[in-house]
């Protein structure tokens, strides 16, 4: 089950109203969206 990695965020993906996507594989918008969630040192593995 997907999960939302946003600091704060609970989401799963069992709700029909919510989509998820995997971060990019392109390195300067994968640092973005990485940026983007605030949470530190955190790195999204290959299935995030």
């Amino acid at each position: 089950m997907a999960c939302c990695v946003a600091t704060g965020c609970s989401n799963r993906s069992n709700r029909k109203d919510l989509s998820f996507y995997r971060f990019p594989k392109d390195l300067e918008r994968r640092t973005l969206w990485i940026s983007a969630v605030n949470r530190g040192q955190w790195e999204p593995t290959e299935y995030s």
